[in-house]
Formats: C-alpha cells, sequence, structure tokens
C-alpha cells in the first residue's frame, strides 16, 4: 500500500500551507431560524438524522416558541441526550460554540 494509494483511497485534498493532506468531515453550521427572510434567517430547517442540533436565545431574547416535527415520528427511547465535556471531547473545534448551548 503506498500514499497515493490511501490518498485516492479515502478521496484526500491537499493541505494548503502544510504539505499534507485532508478530508472534511464535519462542519459546524449555524442556521439562524425567524421570519426575517430578508436577514437571511429561515423559517424551517430540516435537520438530518444523527446530527446534534440545539438552540439558543438571541441576545436579550425572553422566550422563544417553537417545534420540532419528526420522521419517523420521535421515541423517547431513542433519544441521547448530549453532554457538554462529552461533545467537546469529541468535537474540540468548536468548543467554544459548544458551551454557548449549555445552561451554566
Amino acid at each position: 500500500m503506498t500514499a497515493d494509494y490511501i490518498i485516492k483511497k479515502l478521496n484526500l485534498k491537499p493541505l494548503p500551507g502544510e504539505g499534507g493532506f485532508f478530508r472534511e468531515t464535519f462542519k459546524s453550521k449555524t442556521i439562524r431560524i425567524g421570519n426575517n427572510l430578508v436577514g437571511e434567517e429561515r423559517p424551517q430547517v430540516i435537520v438530518p438524522a444523527h446530527t446534534w442540533q440545539g438552540t439558543k436565545l438571541i441576545n436579550g431574547g425572553q422566550f422563544a416558541l417553537f417545534g420540532t416535527t419528526m420522521s419517523p415520528g420521535f421515541e423517547f427511547t431513542d433519544y441521547i441526550q448530549g453532554h457538554k465535556q462529552e461533545l467537546i471531547k469529541t468535537y474540540p473545534t468548536i468548543a467554544n460554540e459548544i458551551e454557548n448551548y449549555f445552561h451554566p
């Protein structure tokens, strides 16, 4: 097995300035939900299965009313609560963002 074989097999791309190769496997994406479509808010977002999701109020916000529709139907036996330290360990590059989604 050669480095070239691995690069092709794993579909790796050159890492600028480093000389190595990489493939992006995770990207944090922040989407603002709301009714200001001109301001880049969206009234609805589809979150793919097996994706962590979180919500927080904008600065100064006092409450929010929102709903989550799941298909197939939601079962509490399938629910997995995110734990801050576990998520930070798994996704260290977005630790600050993770911190923002947990109550003190």
